[in-house]
């Protein structure tokens, strides 16, 4: 199976939106700079994986 048809540009950006609601929702529960932080990594992993599927799909 290729990649293209596994990883598609919606799968990632919808899998990151879910991670960080829930990552905000429970640093806003909880007050905690903890989640907050988390919620920063996921949107910087998110950032990274865009951009590798991106060079990867235009590679093809």
């Amino acid at each position: 199976m290729k990649y293209v048809q596994i990883f598609i540009d919606s799968r990632i950006r919808n899998a990151t939106l879910i991670v960080l609601l829930i990552c905000m929702s429970i640093a806003w529960l909880f007050d905690s700079d903890y989640w907050y932080n988390i919620a920063v990594l996921m949107v910087s992993v998110s950032f990274i994986l865009h951009g590798v599927n991106d060079y990867l799909t235009w590679c093809k």
